[in-house]
């Protein structure tokens, strides 16, 4: 482990450290099992302009309480998880980023805070499953698959790269996603079997560009209103945020 903070979900009684912690311009690389070890920490976290590379995993926050900021990163690991979040509480921010991983870039499964991406590059997929935070994607790119089934929260993806469908059955809150692009995504480009509807409307996946072959979208989601065109940031530029 590149930094030790964390305790053993699996043992009783095994807490991390409770204070906040800062790790800045630094560069972990050759990690065995976690660059960073933050899981059942009470804390925050900040990591910002830190590089883990040639890591098994990235950053092991399972069951952690405090509120965690990542910024101007680039976590490239061979292992399972860029950042394994599961069962966290705290609120998270991940900005001008890069996260690249074997299986699943950020994997937040059974989560309770808010998330925030934003400008950032997540090179594997988004696990959201079962969470009950608010989530929102902005001004990203996304490679892998998202999914967002059994969430309880609400969240939106706005003005992004979608490189794999997203998934949202049995979500209970309001979604969204517009003024993004769907890339060369193996149909449905979106599944939302079961989800809630509110007013006899599902997901809103309106004002989006589809790619030639159009909206292939399954169940309780309204992908109507397509972009005629790709969004200018389809060129390789990401967008600017209006918002943070």
């Amino acid at each position: 482990v590149g930094i030790g903070a964390g305790g053993s979900p699996t043992i009783v009684g095994s807490d991390g450290t409770s204070g906040d912690w800062k790790v800045k311009d630094t560069v972990i690389t050759g990690s065995h099992l976690y660059a960073v070890d933050a899981s059942q920490t009470s804390g925050a976290w900040k990591i910002k302009n830190v590089t883990i590379s040639n890591s098994d995993r990235g950053v092991k926050a399972v069951g952690s309480e405090g509120n965690w900021e990542i910024d101007g990163s680039t976590l490239s690991v061979g292992g399972t998880y860029g950042i394994e979040s599961r069962q966290s509480t705290g609120d998270w921010v991940v900005r001008n980023t890069t996260v690249d991983a074997s299986t699943m870039a950020i994997d937040a499964f059974e989560s309770t805070g808010n998330w925030l991406i934003i400008r950032s590059t997540l090179e594997d997929g988004l696990e959201a499953k079962g969470s009950d935070g608010d989530w929102a994607v902005q001004n990203s790119t996304i490679e892998g698959e998202i999914n967002s089934q059994k969430t309880d929260g609400n969240w939106k993806i706005q003005s992004s790269i979608l490189q794999d469908r997203v998934e949202a059955q049995d979500a209970t809150g309001r979604w969204s996603i517009n003024n993004s692009a769907f890339i060369d995504v193996v149909p449905p480009k979106v599944s939302a079997y079961r989800a809630a509807s509110f007013g006899g409307v599902g997901g809103d996946a309106t004002n989006n560009w589809w790619g030639s072959d159009g909206a292939e979208c399954d169940y309780d989601v309204d992908c109507s209103e397509p972009l005629s065109a790709p969004p200018a940031f389809v060129d390789g530029t990401q967008p600017q945020a209006s918002i943070i």
